[in-house]
């Protein structure tokens, strides 16, 4: 009730152009330019949002062997710097495009992963943070590159497939981790994961 009347009104799209979800729906968004490759990129960001918050910690307290007030604070800073990258990465992404920050954002994120083998437990927690920025800058700028890509008749339809897609990721990639994790190692399934 509360956001009925404090929300003003807006325009539907036409009556000819609503749709339900379907299939076809979801194929005609996947023509707009850049959508397949964006969606893809948030799978992949799905995969890595949730490898951040399920197998990282494992390997901190497996392999870093790190206290419970280590991940503690991993967490913290990785829900920080999510947090920061979005709130910068917004007004940026309005002003110069949102291509540059989706692929920085992944480049970001494959990096902290990639490097956080070669780390000590303190080195470990600053390029896992600059990997969770990479994270925060991704999934705004792919938003806002969704939402720009495609006409008015499918912005919602854009919504439901940007989580359909970071859902997958995130269902998907943690198993795929683990088991790289487990049958070759943690080194390799971060060197995996950053190469994709």
């Amino acid at each position: 009730v509360v956001l009925g009347i404090a929300l003003p009104g807006t325009k539907s799209a036409a009556v000819s152009e609503r749709e339900t979800w379907t299939l076809a729906r979801l194929a005609a968004l996947l023509r707009q330019g850049g959508v397949a490759g964006t969606l893809a990129g948030i799978a992949l960001y799905g995969a890595g949002y949730e490898i951040f918050l399920t197998n990282i910690p494992a390997y901190l307290l497996e392999v870093k062997t790190a206290s419970a007030t280590m991940v503690g604070i991993f967490f913290a800073l990785f829900y920080l710097a999510v947090s920061v990258a979005q709130v910068v990465t917004g007004p940026l992404t309005d002003r110069l495009g949102s291509r540059v920050f989706m692929a920085g954002g992944l480049g970001l994120a494959a990096l902290g992963l990639g490097v956080s083998p070669f780390c000590d437990l303190e080195g470990l927690l600053l390029v896992l943070s600059i990997g969770s920025l990479g994270l925060g800058v991704f999934c705004i700028a792919s938003m806002t590159f969704l939402q720009g890509a495609v006409p008015d008749a499918l912005k919602g339809t854009t919504g439901g497939a940007y989580y359909l897609f970071w859902g997958l990721g995130m269902f998907v990639g943690p198993p795929l981790f683990t088991m790289m994790a487990q049958g070759q190692g943690y080194f390799w399934a971060m060197q995996a994961y950053a190469g994709l």
